[in-house]
C-alpha cells in the first residue's frame, strides 16, 4: 500500500492555485508562476526517495517498471487533454493555424513543448503549459540513471555531491547564457536552465536535513513565497539570475518543515485542501486550456476567474476518477513504492 502524506498533496494543492490564479488573470497576478517551481522540488524529492529507497532495499532500481508507472500515471490525462485540444484548434482555429494545432500536439505528446517555447517555435496551440510537463519527462529519463550510478559508487553521499554539481552547473550556464543576451523564453524554458529545481528537490529525498531550529521556522519561507508570489514579475533579471533557486530552495525548506507540527501544516491537511492536491495532476492540465480558450475568444478576465474555478476543479474531478484512478490501480499492481512516500506524482 502507498502511504500518502496528506500536508503534500495540500502543498500540492497551493502549488497548482497559483499557477491557475496567474493564467486566468492574464498574468495580472504577477507572481503565481512559483507554483511550477514548488512541483518540481515535489518531483525531484519524491522520485528520488522512491528510487534510493528502492536501490538501498533491493541492489538495483527497475528503470522499465519506474517508466511504465510513469506512462500509466501522467499519459491517459494528457492523451485526453491533447484531443480536445485538437478538436477545438480545428473547430475554433483558423483553417491556416491547423498545421499549427497539430504541431502542438505532437509537441505535446512527445514532451519536447519546453524546447518549442523556449525557440519561440509556432506550435503551442491551447497545450502551451505541458512546457512544465516536458521538462519533468526530460528529468525523468536522465536522472534515474545517474542516480543509479551514483549509488553503486559511493551510496548516497556521492549522489548528493552529483546533485549538487548538477544545481552548480545549471546556474552556471543560465547566467552565462543571461550575460549573453539569451532571450527570456529560453533561459525559462529550457531543460539545461530550469532543471535545478528539480535537483533541490532530489537533495530532499536524499536525506539532506534541517537543524529543528530551522525546522521550527515555516513561516519564513512561506513569508518568502508569498512575497515574491504578489511582487515579482517574471521577467525580473534577478528571477533569471537566482529567483529561481531561491523559490526551490524555499519550497525545499518548506517540505522539510512539514515533518514538524505547524499552522501551515494543519491548513495544508484540510479535506479541501488535500482534495484538490490530489486532483492537481488534471486541475494543471485543464485550466490552462480553458483559460486560453476563453482569453482567445476576448472573455473579460473578470469573467475568466470566476468561471476557470469551478471549471477546472470538475474536469479534473471527472478526469480523476474516471480515467486516473483505474490506471493508478493499474500501476499499483505493479509493485508498491515501498519508501513512505506518495507515489502519485504531479507535474507541474
Amino acid at each position: 500500500m502507498h502511504h500518502r502524506r496528506d500536508e503534500l498533496d495540500g502543498l500540492r494543492a497551493v502549488a497548482v492555485l497559483l499557477v491557475i490564479v496567474f493564467h486566468a488573470s492574464n498574468q495580472q497576478f504577477v507572481g503565481g508562476w512559483i507554483g511550477v517551481d514548488i512541483f518540481f522540488v515535489l518531483s525531484g524529492f519524491l522520485i528520488t526517495g522512491i528510487l534510493t529507497t528502492e536501490f538501498e532495499r533491493s541492489g538495483t532500481i527497475s528503470f522499465g517498471t519506474f517508466y511504465l508507472k510513469r506512462i500509466l500515471r501522467l499519459a491517459p490525462a494528457l492523451i485526453v487533454l491533447l484531443a480536445v485540444s485538437l478538436l477545438a484548434g480545428l473547430l475554433l482555429g483558423s483553417r491556416d493555424r491547423w498545421s499549427d494545432h497539430i504541431g502542438a500536439i505532437l509537441a505535446s505528446l512527445f514532451y519536447v513543448m519546453n524546447w518549442v517555447r523556449a525557440f519561440q517555435l509556432p506550435y503551442e496551440g491551447h497545450v502551451s503549459h505541458v512546457w512544465s510537463l516536458a521538462i519533468e519527462e526530460q528529468f525523468y529519463i536522465v536522472w534515474p540513471a545517474i542516480l543509479w550510478l551514483s549509488l553503486r559508487l559511493g551510496g548516497r553521499r556521492t549522489a548528493v555531491i552529483v546533485a549538487i554539481s548538477l544545481i552548480a552547473s545549471i546556474v552556471t550556464w543560465r547566467i552565462y547564457l543571461v550575460a549573453q543576451g539569451a532571450p527570456f523564453n529560453r533561459t525559462y524554458n529550457g531543460f539545461d536552465t530550469r532543471a535545478d529545481a528539480l535537483f533541490i528537490g532530489c537533495l530532499l529525498g536524499l536525506g539532506i536535513a534541517l537543524p529543528y531550529q530551522l525546522r521550527r521556522l515555516w513561516f519564513v519561507p512561506v513569508f518568502v513565497l508569498a512575497a515574491i508570489s504578489i511582487c515579482a514579475r517574471l521577467e525580473a533579471p534577478w528571477v533569471n539570475i537566482i529567483g529561481f533557486d531561491i523559490i526551490a530552495a524555499c519550497a525545499a525548506w518548506i517540505i522539510l518543515a512539514l515533518n514538524e507540527s505547524s499552522p501551515f501544516k494543519s491548513l495544508l491537511m484540510t479535506k479541501p485542501m488535500v482534495f484538490l492536491g490530489t486532483i492537481s495532476y488534471g486541475m494543471y492540465l485543464w485550466h490552462a486550456f480553458f483559460t486560453s480558450v476563453m482569453l482567445g475568444k476576448g472573455v473579460k478576465t473578470e469573467y475568466v476567474l470566476l468561471a476557470i474555478l469551478p471549471l477546472t476543479i470538475g474536469f479534473a474531478s471527472a478526469s480523476y476518477y474516471l480515467l486516473e484512478k483505474p490506471f493508478l490501480n493499474l500501476k499499483d499492481k505493479l509493485g508498491s513504492d515501498r519508501s513512505g512516500l506518495p507515489a502519485q506524482l504531479l507535474p507541474g
